[in-house]
Order: structure tokens, then C-alpha cells, then sequence
């Protein structure tokens, strides 16, 4: 284990709030005292805190390349961390910098390590919806209930009061379309004029599609994973039916609010118990509390003196609201991009294709050793993360965040200028 010793750099001073409190006049109440005064909280330093773990490779010269990461993304933010997996699993570097939560948290100061429960964005988490909706296609059986299909239209597995109502736009659109990001959604959803507030899914299913080249044409769109959230008969139709059957006395929104939990209680038991569970993945759909102490803060600086953002408890999560640690996230990327563990080979060969056809990846670039995968994800919070799968070498690779400024980890750039041999397919 490679361990970096502290920065030689001057130590960031953080105590404007507490040279402001010392001239006031009168006293001030604690709950406006800034939270630069908390003791501990005005000197920190991020870069402090750097361990890493370098393991030599045949194909990649990873001290070479985890020396690039860590001086190109410097000391601009509060903490990261990047593992990179060999195309056996092993983990052959990883970095672990800085601060999960700095010492102005209430919570206390806490180091940002692969074990560290964070937010993933929406590239974790949509790679997880994706994944997990072709594990359920692959996996479905018994001849009495088929399973569901990719090449279906997706409105069959929606509340039964809802498949009526579909715009006839979107009534062709199939299962396998909201895989490829082909469905006709908008990057975010429209929000009501009058209220601001983002439109119910049951009403947007109901009007045009709201690209302009509309459904069919590859886009990006939160929507496009969110849906499986209110696809119960997807995941669990027995369970589906059983439910609908109990509320189908309830009218309008009473109706479609409970189906919609129902839908996501369902998409997230499916991924708990059959994705993440045999793999031995821990995660939870948009909530930190089940970390205990280990979670993570978000920052727009390093040196932030404030405590930080909390995520708040929210029960959507197929577009961006996943919480894992980097060490599981890593386990999961290179269990579905690498063995048979999630997806079959050949399931996992229509997320390779180099064109519009392509499932789950938004990204495919061209590395000096053959075409590299990556969906990357972000929240309005500061959580910002990479996931990769580097198809020439077999290695995957996590990044993750947690502070707003756009990473600048360079992570294809550093790879070709770390390749020992290019083996360009």
C-alpha cells in the first residue's frame, strides 16, 4: 500500500466566521452563529488526506496513471475517490482524497474512503436501472406467467388505469426503447406553470411526446430510467395485480399516487434481492441513513466553511438517487460489464453497440486500446461520478465526487498515456 504523506502546502485558513463573530457587539443565537465558528471548523485541509493503492500491471502503468489523476484534478475539491479494476476484479489502484464531511458538519469530520456511502447520480444509478431491466428480461420463467419482454410495448406494464391513456405516440414505444434512450422524453421533466412543480408522469404519458423529433430518435432523458418506476407489472406482476385489484375503487390521484409507490417498492426490492444481493452489494434507494456515520456531505468548494448539504430522503431512484460505497459500485461495474454474475455475454452485447441501438452507456469513445463505455452522472447537490468500462484492457473503473466543480480527472487521456501496449481492436 502506497500512502501519500501530507501536503506540504500552506494549511487553508477558514476563519472568517469566527473573526466575524469575535467583533459583534451583542450576543449572537446559535442558530445564526456561521457554522465556520463550530470548533475545529475554521482550519482544514482537504489534501491532508491522500492513500492510495498502486498495483503493477502488465497493460497499464498504474502508478503512472494515478499520479496523472491526482495532479490533474489537484486541490479543487473537498473529496474523491477512483478505483480501477483489472478485467479479473482485482483492484489495481485506487485513490482515496480528502474529505467525505469537512469538520464543520454537524456530524463531525469524517475522510472520504471506498467505503464511503454516496450518491451516485445519474450514472450509477441509471446503469443500475438499465442493468437490472435486462437481468429481469433474462431472467423471467415460467410458462404460466411469461416474463417481460425488451421488444414490448412498455404501457403493458404500467398501472392498468394508466395503458389507456397513453398518447398514441407513445404507445409503440418498447421496453428496450427506454433502454436505448429512444423513448421521446425530455432531458428533465416540464414543471406546471402555475404550481413549478415537475408534471405527474401519469399526465406526460398522456400528451405529446415533448422532443421535437419524438420518440424513436436517440436522447438523453432522465425519463427514460424513471419509467421503470412506474412499471410494476415489469418487475413483479403477480404483486402488481394483487395491489391494483385492492386500490381500483380509488380515482384519480389517490389512484395514481399509490400505484406509483407501488411501482417503486417493487423496482427497488427487484434490485436489492436479485441484482445487488447475490453479488453482496449493499445500496439503498436515495437515503444515507442506513450508512450510520459513513456517508458523505456535499460541497461546491474545498473550502467550504458551511457543513455541507445532507441529501434529503427521497423515494425515487432509478434516475439518480442511488447510495452505495465506491468499493460496492466498483464490485457492480465489473460484475455486469466483465462475468456472467448479472447478464449473460450476449445480453450484455446489445450495450456494446456503436450506434443508436446501444443500452444503458450514453457514451462509447475510442481508447488507444479499443472502445471505452462510460456513463457519467451528477446531482444538484455536488455529487459527481464516472463509471467506466475500458473494453480493449477488460479493466472497469469508478470515480465519485463530492463537491460541484466538474471533475477534471481526464480519465481516457490518462489511460492512453499509461497503456504499456495498445491493442486497438
Amino acid at each position: 500500500m502506497f500512502k501519500s504523506p501530507s501536503s506540504s502546502r500552506p494549511r487553508r485558513r477558514i476563519g472568517l466566521g469566527t473573526t466575524l463573530a469575535a467583533l459583534a457587539l451583542v450576543a449572537v443565537p446559535a442558530w445564526l452563529a456561521p457554522q465556520s465558528a463550530r470548533a475545529g471548523c475554521e482550519d482544514f485541509d482537504p489534501s491532508d488526506h491522500l492513500s492510495s493503492r498502486i498495483v503493477p500491471n502488465a497493460k497499464l502503468d498504474t502508478k503512472k496513471f494515478h499520479d496523472r489523476i491526482v495532479a490533474a484534478m489537484g486541490d479543487d475539491y473537498m473529496g474523491y475517490v477512483v478505483i480501477l479494476k483489472d478485467e479479473k476484479g482485482k483492484t489495481i489502484m485506487r485513490i482515496e482524497y480528502g474529505l467525505a464531511r469537512s469538520p464543520c458538519a454537524p456530524e463531525g469530520q469524517k475522510r472520504f474512503t471506498r467505503t464511503t456511502k454516496t450518491l451516485w447520480g445519474s450514472g450509477g444509478s441509471k446503469m443500475t436501472t438499465f442493468v437490472s431491466a435486462l437481468h429481469r428480461v433474462e431472467h423471467a420463467s415460467g410458462a404460466a406467467s411469461p416474463g417481460p419482454k425488451l421488444n414490448l410495448p412498455f404501457r403493458r406494464y404500467l398501472p392498468r388505469k394508466w395503458r389507456n391513456t397513453v398518447h398514441e405516440d407513445f404507445r409503440d414505444v418498447t421496453v428496450g426503447m427506454l433502454t436505448q434512450h429512444r423513448a421521446g422524453f425530455q432531458k428533465s421533466a416540464p414543471k406546471d406553470p402555475a404550481t413549478g412543480e415537475s408534471v405527474d408522469m401519469w399526465t406526460r404519458l398522456a400528451s405529446e411526446p415533448e422532443r421535437p423529433a419524438g420518440p424513436g430518435h436517440r436522447s438523453y432523458a432522465n425519463s427514460s430510467s424513471t419509467m421503470f418506476q412506474y412499471l410494476p407489472y415489469f418487475w413483479a406482476p403477480a404483486k402488481a395485480l394483487n395491489y391494483d385489484k385492492s386500490i381500483e375503487g380509488r380515482r384519480g390521484k389517490a389512484y395514481h399516487e399509490a400505484m406509483e409507490a407501488k411501482g417503486i417498492e417493487l423496482y427497488v426490492d427487484y434490485v436489492q434481492d436479485r441484482v445487488f444481493g447475490p453479488l453482496g452489494v449493499s445500496a439503498s434507494c436515495h437515503d444515507i441513513d442506513y450508512a450510520g456515520n459513513n456517508w458523505a456531505r456535499y460541497y461546491r468548494k474545498p473550502d467550504a466553511s458551511g457543513p455541507g448539504h445532507k441529501e434529503p430522503h427521497k423515494a425515487k431512484c432509478a434516475a439518480g438517487g442511488w447510495v452505495m460505497s465506491p468499493a460496492h459500485m466498483a464490485k457492480f461495474v465489473h460484475a455486469f460489464a466483465q462475468t456472467n454474475a448479472v447478464i449473460s455475454r450476449g445480453m450484455y452485447s446489445k450495450m456494446t453497440r456503436d450506434n443508436d441501438l446501444r443500452v444503458g452507456w450514453w457514451n462509447r469513445k475510442q481508447a488507444a486500446d479499443g472502445p471505452v463505455l462510460a456513463h457519467n452522472g451528477s446531482t444538484s447537490y455536488g455529487a459527481k461520478s464516472n463509471i467506466m468500462h475500458f473494453t480493449g484492457s477488460g479493466f472497469t473503473l469508478v470515480a465519485v465526487t463530492n463537491t460541484k466543480k466538474s471533475p477534471k480527472w481526464n480519465l481516457v487521456d490518462n489511460y492512453n498515456a499509461s497503456l504499456k501496449r495498445r491493442l486497438t481492436k
